[in-house]
């Protein structure tokens, strides 16, 4: 992962940046389906309690050359993207993760019942178990376009001070193992 691509979220006084890091973060998503990259990282240099005004895209320059930028056409007006530019000789690297957290046990409950693996008695006893959980990671709200639920990606971007990991990244530009480099 040699070279990057930033995207930076303009000020918008109708929008709040999350929702446009939402918008651009869902087309990047079917972007990266349509074409099934599994090369492209990405990761958020500007996150703190939000995922911040930057998305940067990780790869080799074909890859990125070949993922382009017209899956942001409807978005031209709020982003700048930036050329694509070599990796700094000076960085760190970083391992972007996806983290699930059982926020709707509820929903839980009611998937176990469904499935069968569950009678409705025990519902009381399998809501004591397990707890909604909450989490304090910044997270991006999306929509499932095979289900039209709309769910959380909460992202945890950890500093790791071994050498560049390899690996495949989903569809969402995150990897379990494969790391990207940060500075």
């Amino acid at each position: 992962m040699q070279f990057y691509r930033d995207i930076h979220l303009r000020r918008d006084p109708e929008l709040a940046p999350t929702i446009l890091m939402n918008a651009a973060f869902t087309k990047l998503h079917i972007a990266l389906v349509d074409a099934q990259h599994d090369g492209i990282g990405v990761s958020f240099p500007k996150a703190d309690k939000t995922l911040g005004s930057c998305l940067r895209l990780h790869g080799s320059a074909e890859d990125l050359i070949a993922l382009g930028v017209d899956w942001l056409r409807s978005l031209r007006q709020s982003v700048q993207i930036q050329e694509i530019q070599r990796v700094p000789d000076q960085h760190q690297h970083c391992r972007v993760q996806r983290i699930r957290v059982k926020s709707n046990p509820e929903n839980l409950l009611r998937r176990e019942i469904r499935k069968g693996r569950l009678e409705p008695s025990q519902a009381e006893e399998y809501l004591k178990r397990f707890p909604a959980q909450k989490s304090d990671l910044p997270f991006l709200n999306l929509k499932s376009y095979s289900t039209s639920h709309r769910y959380r990606l909460f992202i945890q971007q950890t500093q790791v001070e071994q050498p560049q990991q390899e690996g495949v990244f989903n569809t969402y530009g995150i990897s379990q193992q494969a790391t990207v480099p940060w500075f």
